[in-house]
């Protein structure tokens, strides 16, 4: 019997391990499930109580590497860091491998590697990025098999909650990684319009911003995301006027997080320390030169904002109280973290919801056409979550590709490869992962 081994019982592993467990697991591959807390994994006996469960400790690679031994595939649902040591493991087992998460040079360095080995290697399988290109490439070719001309291609993301779970400013709530919240866009934005490069450094990427519209007509806030033009020549869209993909929240969080990224909280190069007793006030106060003139400095710098909102958002968090700091040490971005985990944790009775917009215009003879297509669904419950489902389904599809000899492939199979979104996008709606589609006619 082949065996899977998965790193990680977290939040963003719940349905992966769900959708294994209750396709095959113990009768049709052997499932180890390893984590740092073994008690991570009783959560899911009551699916199927056919695993293995394992302590294990990643940064121990002795221990990584013994549990590889014989393994088939190896899915890692661990933090990015750890991936490219987890896949030098997986090279030297022969062992296949799948996570979620965007990659470095150094992990595409390792294709020949892989192809040596005759493995296949599926990085960057979740929702975004992995989703977002399994189903922008599938429209992409159903539009050229058309004769559709692209000449403006945009993509939006975003993991957000339920309208019912808003009782924030932010009309946000961590359902994931928070690192990977604070420091959103700290990598600044490049994208392609009217065939010139735009770039975004991060002091701007939550002003200049996109206004994203649903088929439903509900508009959000979209920002840029990392870099937009490399995925083009991969996207085969070469003659493309503008090519974007970014990140979508609820209309209005940008203003807000734009606040804190330009005083300077959300920074991870400078390290504070604060003695034990001191107050969340006394951290947001490090920000304001003149604290008296605080209010006034704010209506400077950004003058269009509602500054009541800015306000009420930074007594929100706790400024202007005597509540106490959660940390005493760390860079800002390390304070504002775990400040937003006690005051914006998604909580026991919310709601998550992921919304998926690919917004596409295309010319076909002389006319003009907008095609747009949506996925908008909600989690169930603070396990069975939309965005545990969209990181976990991808990968679960694909590892059972794999075990059953439906996906061949030696080297590094990235989701824009059509291999993928041929075998993964036309089994998205058994699992009622649904999309919209509305294509009209553009009359200028």
């Amino acid at each position: 019997m082949k065996k899977i081994v998965v790193l990680g019982a977290g939040r963003s592993a719940y349905y992966l391990i769900k959708f294994l467990l209750e396709n095959g697991a113990g009768k049709e591959f052997e499932l180890s499930i390893a984590d740092y807390s073994e008690d991570a994994t009783i959560k899911f006996k009551k699916f199927n109580p056919s695993f293995n469960s394992i302590q294990i400790d990643v940064n121990n690679s002795s221990e990584v590497n013994n549990l590889l031994k014989d393994c088939f595939l190896c899915i890692s649902v661990m933090p990015p860091k750890f991936h490219l040591a987890i896949a030098e493991l997986c090279i030297a087992n022969k062992c296949h491998f799948i996570h979620p998460s965007y990659c470095d040079e150094n992990f595409y360095a390792l294709d020949d590697k892989v192809k040596n080995e005759k493995l296949c290697f599926i990085p960057e399988l979740g929702l975004d990025p992995g989703l977002d290109h399994l189903t922008a490439i599938d429209i992409i070719e159903q539009l050229q098999n058309k004769g559709a001309e692209l000449y403006s291609f945009q993509s939006w993301a975003g993991s957000l909650i339920t309208k019912e779970s808003i009782n924030n400013p932010f009309k946000y709530k961590i359902a994931w990684n928070p690192d990977n919240i604070v420091r959103a866009g700290s990598k600044g934005g490049l994208y392609l319009k009217d065939k010139n490069q735009k770039f975004l450094p991060y002091q701007r990427i939550f002003s200049d911003i996109f206004h994203v519209s649903s088929t439903s007509g509900e508009l959000f806030d979209g920002y840029i995301n990392r870099n937009s033009v490399d995925y083009i020549k991969k996207y085969e869209l070469d003659n493309i006027d503008e090519f974007v993909r970014g990140t979508l929240r609820y209309s209005g969080f940008c203003n807000l997080w734009n606040v804190f990224v330009f005083l300077g909280a959300t920074d991870n190069s400078v390290n504070l320390n604060f003695t034990e007793g001191e107050t969340i006030t006394n951290f947001f106060n490090i920000f304001f030169n003149n604290i008296e003139v605080k209010v006034q400095y704010l209506k400077d710098v950004f003058p269009k904002y509602n500054f009541n909102e800015v306000l009420e958002t930074l007594h929100f968090l706790g400024y202007g109280t005597d509540e106490i700091l959660p940390i005493n040490s760390g860079t800002p971005s390390d304070f504002i973290r775990e400040i937003l985990l006690k005051k914006i944790n998604l909580e026991d009775a919310d709601k998550d919801r992921v919304v998926m917009i690919h917004d596409i215009k295309y010319k076909q003879g002389d006319k003009k056409f907008r095609y747009r297509t949506v996925l908008d669904i909600n989690g169930e419950n603070q396990q069975e979550t939309a965005l545990t489902k969209t990181v976990g389904l991808p990968m679960a599809l694909a590892a059972l590709g794999l075990l059953k000899g439906e996906i061949e492939y030696n080297g590094l199979l990235l989701p824009y490869n059509s291999i993928l979104s041929k075998y993964i996008v036309p089994k998205l709606s058994d699992y009622n992962l649904n999309f919209v589609h509305e294509n009209s006619e553009i009359i200028e």
